[in-house]
C-alpha cells in the first residue's frame, strides 16, 4: 500500500500471537523431543515439523499442488474438531457418519454449508468415506421481499464476485446492484412491479448463481527421520529426511495426527523429567558444595588448578567440578542449605509428578485438548478468538532447570 505522498507502508511492528508462540515451546520444540534438519542450503538446522499442540491443519484447512500430486483439505470449526478428538481420545467409536454429522465446515472468506439439503448430507459423508469428493457451498444474504431487495452479506469463497455482479445488471428484474459495505455486501434492488412469485423465482436464480461446489482431495505429505523406515508410500528421500505422500480418509487423517500427537507429549515429558534429573542432581550437588564450602572456597582461591584436587575430595566428576567453577565465589558463599533442601524436595515432587503424567501420555493430550474446547463459548467462534485463549503450559524455562538461577 502507498501513501498520499508515496511512502510505502511497512507493518515493521509484529508480535506473535500466543498461539503462535505455542508452535515453539521449549518443552517441546527441543531437540530433544523435536528433530532438527539442515535447512534447503544447510546453513541452517530447521524442525522436521512444527509441534502443533492442537490439529491447526483441520482449524485452517489446505490447499496445494506438487510434483504429481494436489491436495485440497477442508476447514472445520474447532469446537466440532476438538469434540470429535475428546470422544476419539475417550475410545468412544465413531464411523464415518459420525464424522460427518459433527464436523462442522468453517470457510473465513465467508459462505456456509448447508446441511439441511440431503444431497449435501449425502456428499459430506461420502468425503468422509473417500479420499476425495466434493461439498456444496452457498453465499449468505437476506431478502426483503416488501422493498424487492436482496443483500449478499457473504460470497462463498471461489465465487467470481464482479462476474456475478455484471450478469445481476443485464438481467430484467434487476433496477441495481450497489456496493453496501465493500468488499462482501452488495445490495440487488430489483423491480417494484415483480409480484411475489416472479420475486421468488429470481431469488431462486441468484441462489444458483451464487452457489458453489469446492472440491476436496485428501493427500499429505509427511517429513520423516532418516533412521524411520519409510512407508509404502514414500516417494522422496533425502541425506537428511524422508518425504512421505499418504491419500486418506479424513477419519483416517484424524487417527494418524493424534497418535503423533500422543508421541509428541510423551517425547515432551521424556525431555522434561531428564531436566527435572539434572537440576535435582545440580542440586544435590550444591548441598555437597555447602558442607564443604570452606574447603571449596580456599581451594578454588589458593590452588592453580583446583579442579583434581576437588574432584578427589568431593568423590565428584570433572563435568560436576565444571558446575562448581561456573559459579562466582560469590554466589557460591551465599548459599543457603535451608532453600536448598526445600528446592530439592520441591524438584523431587516435580518429577514424581511428571513420572505419573508420562505414563499416561494419551490423558495429557485429552485433558488439554478438552482445556481448549472450553474456551469456546460458542461454535461459531472465529478461529482468530481463540489465538489468545489457547490454555497455557507452564513450565519452567530450560535455563532455570540447569541451575543457572541459582
Amino acid at each position: 500500500a502507498f501513501t498520499a505522498n508515496g511512502l510505502v507502508v511497512h507493518n515493521t511492528e509484529k508480535v506473535m500471537s500466543s498461539y503462535g508462540r505455542s508452535f515453539f515451546n521449549p518443552m517441546y520444540i527441543a531437540g530433544d523431543v523435536t528433530p532438527f534438519v539442515p535447512n534447503y542450503n544447510r546453513e541452517l538446522t530447521e524442525p522436521l515439523v512444527l509441534p502443533a499442540l492442537l490439529p491447526n491443519l483441520f482449524f485452517n484447512g489446505a490447499s496445494g499442488i506438487g510434483v504429481g500430486s494436489r491436495t485440497s483439505i477442508p476447514a472445520f470449526t474447532p469446537p466440532s474438531v476438538l469434540g470429535v478428538m475428546i470422544d476419539m481420545l475417550k475410545k468412544v467409536k465413531l464411523e464415518p457418519r459420525d464424522f460427518a454429522k459433527r464436523l462442522k465446515f468453517y470457510e473465513q472468506w465467508g459462505g456456509y454449508v448447508d446441511t439441511s439439503k440431503r444431497e449435501v448430507r449425502k456428499q459430506i459423508l461420502e468425503l468422509m468415506q473417500n479420499t476425495s469428493g466434493s461439498v456444496e457451498w452457498c453465499s449468505t444474504y437476506e431478502e426483503d421481499r416488501a422493498k424487492k431487495s436482496i443483500s449478499i452479506t457473504r460470497f462463498a469463497s471461489g465465487i467470481n464476485i464482479l462476474g456475478v455482479v455484471d450478469r445481476l445488471k443485464q438481467m430484467p428484474e434487476v433496477v441495481s446492484v450497489a456496493v453496501i459495505d465493500a468488499p462482501v455486501t452488495y445490495r440487488i434492488n430489483c423491480k417494484q412491479t415483480l409480484n411475489y412469485t416472479e420475486f421468488d423465482a429470481f431469488v431462486a436464480k441468484l441462489d444458483k448463481m451464487i452457489t458453489c461446489t469446492h472440491s476436496y482431495s485428501i493427500t499429505v505429505t509427511e517429513r520423516l527421520p532418516v533412521e524411520e523406515s519409510g512407508p509404502d508410500e514414500l516417494h522422496l528421500s533425502r541425506d537428511d529426511y524422508q518425504v512421505a505422500f499418504y491419500q486418506m480418509t479424513i477419519p483416517q487423517l484424524f487417527v494418524k495426527w493424534l497418535r503423533w500427537r500422543i508421541q509428541l507429549e510423551a517425547s515432551s515429558l521424556a525431555y522434561r523429567i531428564g531436566l527435572s534429573k539434572k537440576r535435582i542432581a545440580f542440586l544435590r550437588l550444591m548441598i555437597l558444595v555447602y558442607d564443604n564450602l570452606d574447603f571449596v572456597i580456599a581451594t578454588i582461591r589458593t590452588k592453580e588448578n583446583p579442579k583434581p584436587i576437588l574432584m578427589k575430595r568431593l568423590k565428584i566428576t570433572e563435568e560436576q567440578v565444571e558446575q562448581i567453577l561456573e559459579r562466582k565465589l560469590r554466589q557460591l558463599s551465599k548459599l543457603s542449605y535451608q532453600d536448598l533442601k526445600a528446592k530439592l524436595a520441591a524438584e523431587k515432587q516435580n518429577m514424581a509428578q511428571l513420572e505419573k503424567r508420562a505414563a499416561n501420555p494419551r490423558g495429557e493430550v485429552l485433558a488439554f485438548l478438552e482445556s481448549a474446547k472450553a474456551k469456546f463459548k460458542q461454535e461459531q467462534t472465529e478461529f482468530k478468538a481463540m489465538i489468545w485463549t489457547l490454555p497455557e503450559i507452564k513450565e519452567r524455562d530450560a535455563s532455570e532447570i540447569d541451575g543457572s538461577q541459582d
